[in-house]
């Protein structure tokens, strides 16, 4: 996972999931192009030979088999803990359509996503500490076609005016 209290410089974690076959997928019997290494890379195949095309190294990687809670475990549960602890914390998600990101983040049919994960985390420290209060700002924002929207709003999306982010010489950029 993530090192907790960090003070030098950012500390950046990258994780990529692998994500199953779909159904469609399956019952066209597709072959794998993409599979986890060892070595916590991501091996592209030729799909004609199954040789090894190119490979990329990451801080994580999780093969179609991992679940949300084992991603949790290993990117999201120090972030929580570094967050209560202070620090700017951050998940992003990036992937073309139809990649996995909601259900990693979402989950679905009583499957927890991340999301849902890091806040039952974030209720348990909380009801622990016995020391600490605690003031708990959270932004879900979402970047689509460009434009930065508000995700906790409850104007749809297409009436919201785009979120801006400023740079604040106190607190640094800020949405």
């Amino acid at each position: 996972g993530c090192k907790r209290r960090s003070t030098t410089g950012n500390g950046v974690t990258v994780g990529v999931r692998i994500r199953p076959f779909n159904s469609k997928e399956k019952a066209t019997n597709t072959e794998a192009c993409f599979i986890r290494g060892e070595d916590n890379t991501v091996r592209e195949l030729d799909p004609e030979s199954s040789d090894l095309v190119k490979s990329w190294p990451y801080s994580h990687v999780f093969d179609p088999s991992s679940t949300n809670e084992q991603i949790f475990e290993t990117v999201g549960r120090n972030l929580v803990e570094s967050a209560l602890d202070g620090f700017n914390t951050v998940i992003f998600m990036y992937g073309q359509t139809s990649s996995g990101k909601t259900f990693t983040l979402f989950g679905a049919d009583g499957i927890p996503g991340v999301v849902h994960l890091a806040m039952e985390h974030v209720h348990e420290m909380v009801l622990r500490s016995t020391n600490t209060e605690y003031m708990i700002k959270l932004t879900y924002a979402e970047l689509y076609n460009e434009e930065l929207r508000d995700l906790l709003s409850d104007t749809p999306p297409s009436q919201q005016e785009a979120l801006k982010i400023v740079d604040d010489p106190t607190l640094g950029p800020v949405l």
